[in-house]
């Protein structure tokens, strides 16, 4: 269990009532989603039970959201959106409008998840109009950074960029380093699609040193893995298995399960690419333990039908075809359509090896319609292809060469479409034989001919491939000395840098502790000076003015420059994070919410600020009406997240 989820479960047990027990719950199950959502879920539901026995429409909604985001990350995307409305609608009803921005936002990621790309950028275009009238820039920028994020997934990388670039642009004049990282990292997958795998990996290793920067543990390793999809991509197997080991420690040292599934697929993936079947097979069966375990059906899903895929190639072709009804099952369960597509299809493979035309054609039909339904023409390539060499096939009794004919050329016609040229110089090499065996030579020798150009073609770009590739390695090489060399002296600057802040942040407590002992010493001297003038006649002139000061004394005494400059150099980020929210807290305001960020009690601060204890607490009444808090909020949590 890591530190942060201990706490959490500590101040739940600590909460004092039931109001406070469920916003703690949570605030717990919201950490827990990330790293144990099956847990999450169970808190989730608790605190759900709670919320609506205590007739709190607002945190019922709080509730639906935390169970919709953890649904969410269960790969449970019906149950999620279902959650998600319903948090919105109760929201809307309630009149809590950037509530209801961050559900649109929120639906807008469950919907990008689960491939509803059209859907998922009018949820992030509505939540960013949402949040400009609320006039939260920051949130209105990361949406439509999300716009971006749609577009990377479905392999549109220039409209990606446009919105992925104005983003990073806007993170760096904010200075929002997890903004900026997250945009880096988003445009080095863009780089990825596009082959470039240089300026990928020089995406990725920003990213990297923006997540060590922030002692974000996850991100880094995400990042790690990143670079190892990299190394992947060009072959050099050795050091994505490197990357991805070490993205795979991270994730079990800080407890992302998610994570750690993740890089143990990844590292399988290595070993099927090396030819290591039995490796691949040992890689993806714990993966698949892993999502199970996880309780995500989408990705244990398509794990299963790449283990199907291994096994098949080590010929145990029974137990491919059951890994592969199992990922069918979930897949349909869960609405994954592309995900079955390809198992069916694979199904159809297993049979045509086995004999088995009946079977064999009616997993390839199925999944034809299935990427017709779709407007996958990729896949509709391969099952029409497959159809046709089945119907070929001396296993189909009497062949239907005219038929297969027929379907090599409509499979021909899509893969060149698509312009996929090694499946099209399959396909005219099939249709040569095809054609020959028919007699019609005409046509067989002109598929011979297009299949041989095709050939010379394929070979000339996997030359200036190999060359781009010995290019890529040269210049990534160049990459990771020129990294390691700036990592050791970020390592070295960071940990001046930690020396320092502790050092101030000691300073700044030190100062704090001081002024208010002398405050203290200070009012019992001003209370014992004002005894003794009091016994001075009202006449004496110098008596009035005598009372006056000293009733100033103890707040004349501090040095308030000094201390907001410690605090700022402590604190850089809190109080421009603090004024983007809630840009008409007034200085005194703004003060008291520092000292409140110092974990000082109000009569402390009452004492520094020269008022009474009901005077901070109608401050603290103002500030929780300008941070639009809700009831269950506690101010000093809220500030102590800035």
């Amino acid at each position: 269990m890591s530190p942060a989820i201990a706490e959490l479960r500590a101040a739940v047990d600590a909460a004092l009532d039931d109001e406070q027990r469920l916003t703690a719950m949570i605030i717990l199950g919201d950490a827990l989603s990330r790293v144990d959502p099956p847990e999450a879920l169970a808190v989730a539901e608790e605190s759900l039970r709670r919320a609506e026995a205590s007739g709190r429409p607002e945190l019922s909604a709080a509730c639906l959201l935390l169970m919709g985001t953890v649904n969410w990350r269960l790969a449970d995307y019906p149950l999620a959106i279902e959650q998600l409305e319903a948090a919105r609608a109760s929201y809307e009803h309630l009149g809590l409008r950037e509530q209801v921005a961050k559900v649109v936002l929120l639906l807008g990621n469950v919907l990008r998840f689960r491939g509803d790309y059209t859907g998922a950028i009018d949820h992030y275009e509505e939540a960013a109009a949402r949040f400009d009238e609320l006039g939260s820039s920051h949130r209105a920028e990361l949406s439509r950074g999300s716009i971006g994020f749609a577009y990377q997934s479905i392999g549109d990388g220039p409209r990606a960029l446009a919105y992925l670039e104005p983003m990073l642009k806007w993170a760096v004049e904010q200075g929002d380093r997890e903004s900026e990282g997250q945009a880096i990292s988003a445009i080095g997958s863009v780089h990825m699609l596009q082959s470039d795998y240089v300026r990928a990996l020089e995406c990725y290793h920003r990213s990297l040193s923006i997540a060590q920067e922030r002692g974000h543990r996850i991100g880094y390793a995400i990042d790690l893995a990143n670079i190892g999809n990299v190394y992947h991509e060009v072959g050099d197997y050795r050091l994505a298995l490197e990357h991805y080991e070490s993205a795979l420690a991270i994730h079990d040292e800080t407890g992302n399960r998610d994570g750690v599934a993740i890089a143990t697929g990844n590292i399988g993936s290595v070993h099927f690419s090396l030819g290591a079947l039995d490796r691949a097979e040992h890689y993806y069966r714990r993966t698949i333990l892993l999502w199970r375990e996880l309780g995500n059906p989408a990705s244990e899903a398509i794990w299963l039908g790449n283990l199907g895929i291994v096994l098949q190639y080590l010929g145990d072709i029974d137990a491919a075809l059951a890994e592969y009804r199992t990922a069918i099952d979930l897949a349909q369960e869960h609405g994954m359509t592309g995900t079955a597509c390809m198992s069916i299809g694979n199904m159809g493979n297993a049979y045509r090896l086995l004999g088995d035309v009946t079977a064999a054609q009616s997993h390839y039909e199925r999944a034809l319609a299935m990427a017709e339904e779709l407007g996958d023409r990729r896949l509709m390539a391969d099952w029409i292809g497959n159809m046709a060499l089945l119907v070929a096939a001396p296993s189909a009794g009497q062949p239907d060469l005219e038929r297969a004919c027929e379907l090599s050329l409509r499979a021909l016609e899509l893969a060149s479409e698509i312009r996929d040229r090694s499946h099209a110089l399959t396909l005219h090499r099939q249709l040569s034989e095809l054609f020959a065996r028919r007699e019609r030579w005409k046509e067989a020798y002109d598929h011979t001919v297009s299949g041989n150009e095709l050939e010379r073609e394929l070979e000339r770009l996997e030359t200036h491939k190999a060359a781009q590739n010995f290019e890529h390695r040269r210049q990534i090489a160049e990459i990771e000395k020129r990294t390691e060399v700036e990592l050791a002296e970020a390592r070295a600057a960071e940990t001046v840098q930690r020396m320092k802040s502790e050092q101030t942040e000691q300073e700044l407590a030190n100062s704090t502790l001081q002024l208010l002992a002398m405050n203290e010493l200070l009012r019992d001297l001003r209370n014992d000076l004002l005894k003794i003038a009091r016994k001075i006649p009202p006449s004496e002139p110098a008596a009035r003015e005598l009372r006056e000061r000293l009733k100033r004394l103890p707040c004349e005494s501090v040095d308030w420059e000094k201390y907001d400059h410690q605090f700022r150099s402590v604190h850089p980020e809190f109080v421009r994070s603090l004024t983007d929210r809630a840009p008409d807290l007034t200085p005194t305001e703004l003060r008291i919410c520092t000292m409140l960020r110092m974990n000082l009690k109000s009569h402390e601060i009452a004492a520094l600020i020269c008022t009474t204890e009901r005077g901070v607490e109608f401050h603290r009444v103002n500030i929780r009406q300008k941070l639009k808090l809700r009831k269950e909020e506690k101010l000093p949590i809220v500030l102590g997240a800035m």
